[in-house]
Protein backbone atom coordinates (compact mmCIF):
# COMPACT_ATOMS: atom_id res chain seq x y z
CA UNK A 1 0.00 0.00 0.00
CA UNK A 2 3.24 2.25 0.69
CA UNK A 3 4.42 1.88 -2.74
CA UNK A 4 0.98 2.67 -4.51
CA UNK A 5 0.47 5.99 -2.43
CA UNK A 6 4.27 7.13 -3.41
CA UNK A 7 3.84 6.05 -6.54
CA UNK A 8 0.45 8.17 -6.95
CA UNK A 9 1.92 11.06 -4.81
CA UNK A 10 5.18 10.98 -4.20
CA UNK A 11 5.49 14.35 -1.47
CA UNK A 12 2.68 12.81 0.56
CA UNK A 13 3.37 11.85 3.75
CA UNK A 14 2.56 8.28 5.28
CA UNK A 15 2.22 8.37 9.19
CA UNK A 16 -0.16 4.81 9.91
CA UNK A 17 -1.29 2.89 7.93
CA UNK A 18 -4.04 0.69 9.51
CA UNK A 19 -7.23 -0.83 7.93
CA UNK A 20 -10.65 0.73 9.45
CA UNK A 21 -11.13 -2.62 11.36
CA UNK A 22 -7.66 -1.83 13.17
CA UNK A 23 -8.24 1.85 13.85
CA UNK A 24 -11.71 0.83 15.77
CA UNK A 25 -9.30 -2.09 17.09
CA UNK A 26 -7.20 0.97 18.38
CA UNK A 27 -9.43 3.63 19.68
CA UNK A 28 -12.08 1.08 21.37
CA UNK A 29 -8.75 -0.65 23.51
CA UNK A 30 -9.11 0.83 26.25
CA UNK A 31 -12.52 0.64 26.49
CA UNK A 32 -12.57 -3.32 26.17
CA UNK A 33 -9.91 -3.54 28.63
CA UNK A 34 -12.00 -1.75 31.27
CA UNK A 35 -15.29 -3.23 30.21
CA UNK A 36 -13.10 -6.73 30.74
CA UNK A 37 -11.99 -5.54 34.39
CA UNK A 38 -15.32 -4.63 35.64
CA UNK A 39 -16.71 -7.86 34.46
CA UNK A 40 -14.35 -9.60 35.97
CA UNK A 41 -15.01 -7.71 38.94
CA UNK A 42 -18.75 -8.36 38.74
CA UNK A 43 -18.18 -12.25 38.34
CA UNK A 44 -15.92 -11.96 41.44
CA UNK A 45 -18.91 -10.05 43.67
CA UNK A 46 -21.64 -12.98 42.54
CA UNK A 47 -19.33 -15.85 43.25
CA UNK A 48 -18.84 -14.29 46.94
CA UNK A 49 -22.32 -13.40 47.39
CA UNK A 50 -23.53 -17.00 46.23
CA UNK A 51 -21.13 -18.11 48.72
CA UNK A 52 -22.14 -16.07 51.77
CA UNK A 53 -25.67 -16.60 50.62
CA UNK A 54 -24.74 -20.20 50.84
CA UNK A 55 -22.95 -20.02 54.41
CA UNK A 56 -25.70 -18.13 55.91
CA UNK A 57 -28.77 -20.66 54.79
CA UNK A 58 -25.99 -23.35 55.97
CA UNK A 59 -25.74 -21.76 59.57
CA UNK A 60 -29.83 -21.45 59.74
CA UNK A 61 -30.16 -24.80 58.88
CA UNK A 62 -27.57 -26.06 61.54
CA UNK A 63 -29.61 -24.03 63.90
CA UNK A 64 -32.58 -25.51 62.96
CA UNK A 65 -31.18 -29.12 63.23
CA UNK A 66 -30.49 -28.45 66.97
CA UNK A 67 -33.47 -27.24 67.69
CA UNK A 68 -34.89 -29.93 65.90
CA UNK A 69 -32.80 -32.33 67.77
CA UNK A 70 -33.81 -30.54 71.43
CA UNK A 71 -37.19 -31.20 70.70
CA UNK A 72 -37.10 -35.20 69.58
CA UNK A 73 -34.89 -35.61 73.02
CA UNK A 74 -38.02 -33.84 74.61
CA UNK A 75 -40.75 -35.94 73.12
CA UNK A 76 -41.23 -33.53 70.28
CA UNK A 77 -43.10 -35.68 66.68
CA UNK A 78 -40.38 -35.20 64.11
CA UNK A 79 -40.72 -32.11 61.83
Amino acid sequence: MRREIARLDPNLAIYTLNTPRGFLRLALGQVRAVTTMFSLFGLVAVVLSVVGLYGVAAFSVSQRMQESAFGMALGAAPP
